[in-house]
């Protein structure tokens, strides 16, 4: 019989998976390597391109609930009685008619935070809600600017006002939410390390005005300020708690869906 038609002989298993150390030890670097880029990548996906993962649901709703109240007793205290007086006479009725129009649109983009919609509204209320909203406190903020008297021509008083009306908006929630939901880019953490920039800003103002002893020709009153800035602090520690672009607080979140934002 011909060699050449014997079978060949059965290589031997253990010297397949032998391995030599130089080569283990190189795989095993590697490895850790490749481990390591993996979490300094996942930390990276954890930040602001990231919405909320909105475990806590009670919680989310304590607070949308609670900042919404504070919301409507900061409206009804500003507007009535001698402090909706004062207000329309040291800044006009146009002024407190578009703040109301404000006030009104924040407390709707409330509701659809807090009450399930269909898809197809959701986003376009969202926006138009918040768009209104933005665009009357903008257009009563010009309208206080342009109605003061002084010695600045009306030029100047615009340009002051554009400044200011744009600093404002650099650190409004709502206007990131906003930028988010016209993008369809999640956008909540964003909004809410801006918006500790704005409450910031009104701490420095109201402790200002208690120091200065002008706390009582102060209008709005300091303790509406104070409301004020309490509503403003749960509102942000909402956004950073719930993806609110994404789901409404009272909507179950359904299973290996992604929601309908997007990651930047």
């Amino acid at each position: 019989m011909d060699n050449e038609n014997i079978a060949p002989q059965e290589q031997n298993e253990d010297l397949l998976d032998w391995v030599p150390p130089e080569l283990a030890e190189r795989a095993r670097i590697y490895e850790e390597r490749d481990a390591n880029t993996s979490k300094k990548k996942a930390k990276r996906m954890r930040g602001p391109a990231t919405p909320p993962e909105g475990k806590f649901q009670r919680g989310s709703l304590v607070l949308l609930i609670a900042g919404m109240s504070l919301l409507a007793l900061n409206w009804f205290l500003a507007a009535v009685g001698v402090n909706g007086q004062q207000a329309v006479m040291q800044k006009g009725r146009l002024w407190f008619a578009l703040w109301m129009v404000g006030q009104a649109c924040t407390l709707c983009v409330y509701l659809l935070f807090l009450l399930p919609l269909g898809r197809e509204m959701r986003r376009p209320a969202l926006i138009t809600i918040m768009g209104a909203g933005l665009l009357s406190n903008v257009v009563a903020n010009a309208s206080v600017i342009v109605r003061e008297e002084g010695d600045y021509s009306l030029g100047l008083r615009l340009t002051m006002a554009a400044i200011m009306t744009a600093i404002a908006l650099a650190v409004t929630p709502n206007v990131w939410l906003l930028s988010g939901l016209l993008r369809r880019k999640t956008a909540e953490k964003r909004a809410a390390a801006l918006g500790l920039i704005s409450i910031a800003i009104s701490l420095v103002g109201l402790i200002t005005t208690l120091a200065q002893g002008r706390a009582a020709a102060a209008s709005p009153p300091i303790y509406v300020n104070a409301i004020g800035i309490t509503q403003m602090l749960m509102y942000i520690f909402l956004l950073a708690g719930w993806p609110v672009l994404d789901r409404a607080v009272l909507s179950p979140k359904p299973e290996g869906e992604q929601g309908e934002t997007e990651h930047e």
